[in-house]
């Protein structure tokens, strides 16, 4: 499956774009000054991008759906490919549900993820676990995902990737705007299709973050005869 390193490639780039504008920064002079000595996250910040990319990154895949369903197995997938691939991940999910039974075993889990929309009581305890994790972004993959551990990660300066896996419009009207564009930071489009339908309804929307990366598929389950 590609879609683990594509996202994490994602992250990364999102993740050092945002860290050049604070090390390029006035305010980034006293971390530039720390990195020339080598001190611990500085020394880390001011490694050449070849050396960085070999970085380990903290991951929160964050997932308020309850049933079973294709947005669970993608999660699995990319939960056990980023693990693999070296990365921290740490799953949100909605409090009893089959994602959290089936994989609390295999990796952590933070049953967490409910309530309305920006509901203060969730972002609140959802703010003590990101400033608890420290995580380098944060992968949404419901668009509740997006008003409230997306709602937190901003509060908390974490970069959040919504994941996009329906071609549907996205609504035109300002309260769209301020959730896809002012808390959102990168956009992942499971096709072509998707990417195109959200441009198209959302013109605000910046194309150059929004990146398409396709499900993956094991190709393994189909190299032998049955």
């Amino acid at each position: 499956s590609s879609i683990a390193p594509a996202l994490a490639s994602v992250g990364r780039r999102t993740v050092d774009r945002l860290r050049s504008r604070v090390l390029g920064s006035a305010m980034g002079r006293p971390f530039r000054l720390a990195a020339r000595v080598g001190q611990g996250t500085c020394h880390r910040l001011a490694m050449p991008p070849e050396w960085r990319a070999l970085y380990a990154m903290r991951i929160v895949l964050s997932n308020s759906s309850y049933k079973w369903g294709g947005v669970h197995q993608i999660t699995e997938h990319l939960a056990s490919g980023l693990t693999v691939k070296g990365h921290e991940v740490t799953l949100l999910t909605r409090p009893g549900s089959l994602l959290h039974q089936r994989l609390c075993d295999r990796h952590a889990c933070i049953p967490l993820v409910s309530g309305g929309d920006f509901n203060p009581l969730t972002v609140a305890r959802l703010l003590g676990v990101i400033r608890r994790l420290r995580p380098d972004l944060v992968l949404t993959m419901m668009d509740k995902d997006v008003r409230l551990s997306g709602v937190a990660a901003r509060v908390r300066g974490v970069p959040v990737i919504a994941r996009r896996a329906n071609d549907e419009p996205l609504d035109s009207g300002l309260y769209s705007r301020f959730i896809y564009s002012g808390l959102v930071t990168h956009h992942i489009a499971n096709s072509q299709a998707t990417r195109d339908t959200m441009l198209r309804s959302a013109r605000w929307l910046n194309p150059g973050r929004i990146t398409v990366i396709h499900n993956g598929i094991n190709i393994g389950h189909f190299e032998h005869p049955i």
